[in-house]
């Protein structure tokens, strides 16, 4: 059976290159994912015995019952791509201007194909129902999981699990622990809002742009400031707006940026003192403000035995070398979403590729490449991983008798 099942994922994965090439010449920006769709459902058709659910209009389910009883499990891919610029010396390259798969989502979405048609040809020794989650608009808060979350397709799911391909690691080597995984995520929009003034004459007027400095050094000096250093959390502005002009002063200037945090229990406090420090400044300064703070995603985290379950079986196929605890990364990911509704595990593989001079050109750039040979780790993990760890835990996640 073991040799089976490696066999039919190396043979998949072979497959799954020649879909991930075809995916990564026709990316699709969040919630306009037709083409991308319509591919996934053929794929999934193709495969025989799945049936194909719809939950929202560029999003695909596929559904696998079992030939053995047992739990529902789902398992998502994102396929969304970004607003990037492809490099076009790379090669498959992007023939959409403008838009890239430049997170590894086309990887995601081929590797779970892959691990469908696999698990089809396996259906007699599959306990329960599988769902093959190819979820839109990861990259776009609020994203689509929550959408696929309030479409039901997690109705009578017992374990759900996701992986993301991972740059600085090679192919072949896994990333999994309990807790925390990626940070809750905010945004923020700040107006700034004085009184213009000629530049000759400064004291006419309040200086928003004078302000505005001073509100960005006193945001970046909060969190080493204010919040406990055991806490992992990043503010940066992002974007400093006004109108230019060489002998005006701006009634107005807008901020933009990101608040990343790992630790809930520093969270209330540091959006508490952001809204202080901006709002002090502009008493002091004789100014108003406008104060826009958004939450993206939530904090991902793994259910403790779900992500201890899923390294055993990672290190058992794979041995213990090529299995390592990541480090939480201040990155969001949607997936946080389904974790509120049932337990869950994420995981990551490597699929780093160098370049001829040793470099390695990191995910949401221009020069991003998937390594291919990354597939055929990732597809034997996520079949594994489904066959296996359901029958380790509760419905609850909890390790099973």
């Amino acid at each position: 059976m073991a040799d089976l099942i490696a066999t039919l994922c190396h043979q998949a994965a072979r497959q799954a290159a020649g879909w991930r090439h075809w995916l990564h010449e026709r990316p699709e920006l969040s919630f306009q994912e037709f083409e991308t769709t319509a591919f996934i459902e053929a794929q999934l058709r193709s495969f025989g015995g799945i049936e194909i659910r719809r939950p929202t209009p560029t999003g695909v389910v596929g559904v696998l019952r079992g030939g053995r009883p047992g739990k529902t499990t789902a398992f998502r891919a994102d396929i969304d791509a970004l607003p990037i610029q492809e490099d076009p010396a790379l090669e498959p390259h992007s023939q959409r201007d403008g838009v890239m798969h430049a997170c590894g989502h086309d990887g995601h979405t081929a590797t779970l194909l892959a691990t469908a048609k696999v698990l089809s040809q396996l259906r007699d020794q599959v306990s329960g129902t599988i769902l093959f989650l190819f979820q839109p608009a990861e990259e776009c808060p609020p994203g689509g999981a929550a959408a696929f979350v309030q479409a039901g397709v997690l109705q009578g799911v017992d374990l759900i699990f996701g992986m993301h391909y991972h740059v600085p690691e090679d192919p072949g080597v896994f990333l999994v622990k309990p807790g925390p995984l990626f940070a809750s995520t905010y945004s923020f929009d700040v107006e700034l809002l004085g009184k213009g003034a000629h530049a000759a004459f400064p004291q006419t007027g309040v200086d928003t742009v004078l302000l505005a400095a001073h509100v960005v050094t006193a945001l970046n000096e909060l969190i080493p400031r204010c919040i406990d250093n055991r806490c992992r959390a990043v503010l940066t502005v992002t974007g400093i707006q006004s109108p230019r002009t060489y002998n005006s002063m701006p009634d107005a200037v807008s901020l933009q940026g990101t608040i990343r945090i790992l630790d809930r229990t520093c969270e209330a406090l540091l959006l508490t003192r952001v809204r202080e420090v901006i709002e002090g400044l502009c008493h002091t300064y004789r100014a108003h403000c406008k104060i826009d703070l958004r939450k993206g995603y939530d904090l991902v985290e793994s259910t403790p035995a779900l992500a201890e379950a899923v390294r055993r079986v990672l290190v058992r196929c794979f041995g213990e070398e090529h299995v390592v605890e990541p480090t939480p990364l201040m990155g969001g990911e949607d997936f946080s979403a389904y974790l509120k509704v049932v337990p869950g595990c994420y995981f990551r593989a490597g699929t780093r590729k160098r370049k001829p001079d040793g470099s390695v050109s990191p995910p949401h750039s221009s020069t991003y490449e998937f390594n291919d040979d990354s597939l055929p780790y990732a597809v034997e993990a996520q079949v594994r991983v489904l066959l296996e760890v359901p029958a380790q835990v509760g419905s609850g996640g909890q390790e099973g008798d």
